[in-house]
């Protein structure tokens, strides 16, 4: 229904391997309108210029079925939804921009998602990103969110 072609464009674009046609950026961070998250790591911004479909650098969170998946996207949707905010493009493929979102207090989204075990480094985007794997080794170790037991992340 009205989600169905974000659903799709979603699902395409997570089946392109990133490694083919993509790059790693550094473009100047801009001002966007979050219309909103369809997962949590996946947003609908604004810009002037028109409106678009990013995702987050650096990471993938879990499928908004489960149980850490749907805590992501709500999380997402507390911190992004309706906020005009600071994005910067930190890779690119041809149909998508992989982003870091800046929020109100200064934070970044997506540290702020590994941080609390809500979703886990992407090995392809973030490779060489040690501040990210460091944010996920923390959460990992304190066993936040996906890193839990498996007997306690239904909780």
């Amino acid at each position: 229904t009205q989600h169905r072609p974000i659903v799709l464009l979603v699902a395409a674009l997570l089946a392109i391997p990133p490694a083919l046609h993509a790059q790693p950026v550094s473009a100047q961070p801009e001002t966007v309108q979050i219309v909103n998250a369809s997962r949590g790591d996946v947003l609908r911004v604004s810009t002037p210029r028109s409106e678009r479909v990013v995702m987050l650098y650096g990471l993938t969170c879990p499928d908004p079925q489960s149980p850490v998946g749907a805590r992501a996207l709500e999380y997402t949707r507390n911190q992004v939804d309706g906020k005009k905010l600071t994005m910067s493009v930190r890779y690119q493929q041809p149909k998508v921009d992989y982003v870091e979102i800046t929020l109100e207090n200064g934070t970044i989204l997506n540290h702020e998602l590994l941080r609390n075990g809500l979703a886990k480094l992407d090995s392809v985007t973030a490779a060489d990103d040690q501040a990210y794997s460091g944010l996920q080794d923390r959460a990992r170790v304190q066993e936040l969110g996906l890193w839990k037991p498996a007997d306690e992340t239904l909780t």
